[in-house]
């Protein structure tokens, strides 16, 4: 059994999200890892874990004081604790973004040219690609990554 991942060592914020997190997802306790900036006293918390066909990474870090959840070529932050809503009456709460990502109702969308990356959102089952010129410019091929794998898809343009 791996050993339990102790929160004590984490700045108040990372504490804070870490005992929520791992609240909700408590297989994921040996995975926290403590890191720290040089001159630090107090660590913030990195996870890393593996999508179910090992073929995308689920990335969540609490450096700066806010949560970065990264997956499929795309990442967003969060503030901890959640506002109730953003100035646009949205949820800004990272617990439903890492559950929209683990359920596939949330897909991680991007736009390359080759191996050179052009901009990322997230999209979700049914929703169009969006046509800003400064996600699209120069793109040759959109990816689209899911938690399970089974929604993945590439898309040349033309």
């Amino acid at each position: 059994m791996a050993e339990e991942f102790n929160v004590a060592e984490l700045d108040e914020i990372s504490r804070s999200f870490a005992e929520a997190l791992f609240a909700l997802y408590p297989q994921w306790r040996h995975l926290g890892v403590a890191q720290r900036e040089q001159g630090d006293d107090h660590a913030y918390l990195e996870l890393n874990v593996a999508s179910p066909g090992g073929k995308e990474r689920l990335l969540i870090s609490t450096e700066g004081g806010e949560v970065t959840v990264d997956f499929g070529g795309y990442h967003s932050h969060f503030d901890w604790p959640p506002p109730e809503e953003d100035l646009l009456g949205h949820s800004n709460e990272p617990m439903a973004f890492i559950a929209g990502i683990l359920t596939d109702q949330l897909f991680a969308a991007s736009a390359w040219s080759g191996t050179e990356w052009r901009g990322s959102w997230p999209t979700s089952p049914g929703q169009k690609v969006p046509t800003a010129d400064y996600v699209l410019a120069g793109a040759k091929t959109i990816r689209v990554r899911s938690w399970s794998g089974q929604q993945d898809a590439d898309f040349a343009l033309e």
